[in-house]
């Protein structure tokens, strides 16, 4: 892979992980601002299936699945030779 493919790589990788960390964040200030019982019923009405994460343990299902994904690249299949932060940092 040439230095451009992995540029990209690691920068769409740093770009999921900001993705991710938006959503914690979010989950987080829903519970703090709305209130707790205000997520468990949002996500006992979704419509997307069974939901088996509760309201209450959404951020922390999101921080989980950022923290999966930074400590394995490995399923993507693609080299990572910077870490996403740094090379997010020094651009």
């Amino acid at each position: 892979m040439d230095k451009s493919k992995d540029r990209r790589a690691n920068l769409t990788i740093g770009l999921l992980l900001d993705l991710i960390e938006w959503v914690r964040s979010y989950e987080t200030w829903v519970v703090e601002e709305i209130g707790v019982q205000y997520r468990q019923e949002t996500v006992a009405n979704w419509k997307f299936g069974t939901i088996t994460t509760p309201g209450e343990r959404m951020a922390l299902a999101w921080r989980q699945l950022g923290i999966t994904i930074a400590d394995d690249l490995s399923w993507l299949r693609i080299p990572v030779r910077e870490s996403p932060v740094e090379l997010a940092e020094a651009s």
